[in-house]
């Protein structure tokens, strides 16, 4: 099975190319021509594109977010009537649910912020294309190298971590390696539709805080206040800040099993690996 990549560079991207042996590597600035050119022959392709979110939230950076995610996948999802493609999976973020709400995939409502009208739009553009669709809402991935915890491993590991903001808010999350193998089954059933890519054990700032920190034994720093935040990312805290519950019922429906469930077993790996 031959399969395309278009976001190679980012976190998943990485892991993907670590796993799948035959893979078709799409640029940020291909051409309509050099797209259907790479596309021939190609089973599956993976849309993972969007610049990092995790940078400070300017107005300007709001309009780069959003064109890297809608006009990159309007422009794949024209391509694809040209290709021999037969399995589309695109990617889209937890941050599309209201905030505090349980949400399992079947959650009609949607958030009313940024990201959420960024999510409701990439997931729209990968809806339009003519073959098979499954879209993979992403939770917070945690990995050993790279991602958030590569953020957070300087100031945990000199004792300087500490919740955000008041702690409170609900952290949906999920092993690298389980993302990789959830693709991985989709692909392998030819699955279709909405999964959240999130782990079942769901849990708080203050619990994930607590848990790294007693890992490194250390214990938790003050406490980083929204507006400490708010002056360091600008819109883009409201990621950290917000706070998901997002199930993935239709992962498990379809007979995926978790190697990492529980927060503890995925923390515990990833710091092993440090």
């Amino acid at each position: 099975m031959k399969i395309a990549l278009n976001g190679a560079s980012g976190l998943i991207g990485e892991a993907l190319q670590g796993y799948f042996e035959d893979l078709v590597l799409l640029g940020r600035n291909e051409t309509p021509l050099s797209l259907e050119s790479k596309l021939q022959g190609v089973d599956v392709l993976i849309n993972l594109a969007g610049a990092p979110i995790s940078k400070r939230w300017s107005s300007a950076y709001q309009k780069v977010l959003w064109e890297s995610r809608i006009e990159t996948t309007r422009a794949l999802v024209k391509a694809l009537g040209r290709s021999s493609v037969r399995h589309f999976i695109s990617f889209s973020a937890v941050g599309i649910y209201p905030q505090e709400e349980e949400c399992t995939e079947t959650c009609a409502q949607r958030g009313k912020d940024f990201l959420a009208r960024l999510c409701s739009q990439w997931e729209a553009e990968a809806l339009h294309a003519n073959i098979p669709t499954a879209i993979l809402r992403m939770g917070v991935v945690l990995a050993p190298r790279g991602g958030a915890l590569a953020q957070m491993k300087r100031p945990f590991s000199w004792g300087l971590g500490g919740v955000l903001g008041d702690g409170s808010q609900k952290m949906s999350w999920i092993h690298i390696d389980d993302v990789v193998r959830l693709i991985d089954h989709i692909i392998q059933q030819k699955a279709t539709g909405i999964f959240n890519a999130t782990a079942p054990h769901i849990v708080t700032n203050r619990y994930f805080t607590q848990k790294l920190c007693a890992l490194l034994g250390r214990r938790p720093f003050l406490a980083l206040p929204k507006w400490a935040l708010f002056a360091l990312m600008g819109k883009g805290a409201q990621v950290l800040l917000s706070s998901t519950h997002a199930t993935p019922q239709a992962a498990l429906q379809s007979g995926f099993v978790f190697r990492f469930a529980s927060l503890d077993a995925a923390l515990m790996d990833c710091v092993a690996q440090w």
